[in-house]
């Protein structure tokens, strides 16, 4: 493809060279340079791939995307500066391989919890209806025959519209797919138009960490950001969090939910079995943990998982001291008690026990203050009756 055409819409100043050449792939990681291919230099959480420009230049790069200062290579290579290289290589990525999307439908789905559940259901109604629809997000990209694991549930912007085209050339009409905060944030999926996206709710997660976000609300800033990009935004309407997340939406809403007057509304629900069961007492625990919005991951824990002791019935919460993945389980986790997780801050637990004498059962996270409070005055409830 002519360098001029690849920059078809993407903000740019050209530095040195031409950009009447042609260009052999787009390229971000040095590993996969070859003659003549346009290297993109990106500023990471942990690396500055513009350290590496003189290795892409003797690697073959014959153009370099930068977005700061580098000292220039010879005149014979292009070198052209952008306000984005992340940005720049999504909108790159989307023109090199055609803009792919642009003829299927597209469905994201956002969200803490149940974006891979909300996802695959999506996409065997889907199936059930005659479209042959790609799927990609925490457990792969999945079309056709194929299926691949990825390393991110949203992939780096190359490799999803590489996935794309090759979805649509092998018939594809759908694509359903995971959007995470981090993937909007890391403009990994700059460039494409969703026609639906889908809000499932909204916790404390991805908070604090290395590329994650800063803040609560930046978190839930981020992932508002997909009802900008979508035509039409179906969302939960019982999350307390879906009116700031949608500030600024641009899109027509749809709404579900089960407590509040929304769109499509589920009444007269009635838990007729829990997964695993056994007792009666552990229908109690599904429903709370539903009510919550907390997952149920584990059941039945061996009692060796609690240092081999037997529990009366309680709720008790456990966190990780060490991350050694050798230690044993007595070593790696620790009882606290619900007062004090209430009074722990940010910090919570990184799984909650319900116990029935042996029979354990678990659930992943406590996502916030409001719902470590909401546990602790449950738990206090069952100990006063």
């Amino acid at each position: 493809m002519l360098l001029r055409d690849l920059f078809n819409g993407v903000e740019h100043t050209l530095v040195q060279g031409t950009a009447d050449r042609e260009v052999a792939d787009v390229v971000y990681d040095t590993r996969r340079l070859v003659p003549g291919a346009l290297f993109v230099c990106i500023v990471g959480t942990s690396r500055d791939s513009h350290d590496l420009a003189a290795d892409a230049v003797a690697a073959g790069a014959g153009v370099l995307v930068i977005q700061h200062d580098i000292p220039l290579p010879d005149d014979s290579v292009t070198v052209i500066r952008v306000p984005s290289s992340r940005r720049a290589l999504a909108l790159l990525s989307a023109n090199w391989f055609g803009h792919p999307a642009r003829e299927m439908t597209m469905i994201g789905i956002t969200g803490t919890k149940g974006k891979t559940t909300t996802a695959h259901m999506v996409r065997s109604v889907l199936l059930a209806a005659g479209r042959k629809t790609g799927i990609i997000g925490t457990n792969g990209v999945a079309y056709g025959d194929v299926q691949q694991e990825l390393p991110n549930t949203t992939p780096e912007s190359y490799e999803l519209q590489r996935m794309f085209r090759e979805m649509r050339n092998a018939g594809c009409d759908s694509v359903v797919m995971e959007v995470s905060s981090q993937g909007i944030m890391m403009d990994r999926v700059t460039g494409i138009e969703f026609d639906v996206g889908v809000f499932t709710n909204l916790y404390h997660d991805h908070i604090g960490g290395p590329g994650e976000h800063a803040t609560f609300e930046e978190y839930r800033d981020w992932k508002g950001q997909l009802f900008r990009r979508c035509k039409l935004g179906v969302v939960n309407a019982d999350d307390p969090n879906t009116e700031a997340l949608l500030a600024g939406h641009t899109c027509r809403l749809v709404t579900y939910g089960v407590h509040s007057n929304a769109d499509y509304r589920a009444d007269n629900l009635q838990l007729l079995r829990a997964w695993g069961g056994g007792m009666p007492e552990s229908d109690v625990f599904y429903h709370k943990c539903d009510e919550l919005g907390l997952m149920v991951i584990e059941e039945a824990f061996d009692s060796w998982f609690l240092g081999k002791k037997n529990y009366d019935y309680g709720v008790r919460f456990f966190e990780m001291e060490a991350t050694d993945p050798t230690a044993t389980p007595g070593q790696t986790w620790a009882e606290f008690d619900l007062k004090t997780m209430v009074n722990r801050g940010k910090n919570f637990p990184s799984i909650i026990m319900w116990s029935l004498g042996n029979e354990i059962y678990a659930t992943d996270n406590a996502r916030g203050p409001e719902t470590a409070q909401k546990l602790y005055d449950w738990a206090k409830e069952i100990d006063d009756t």
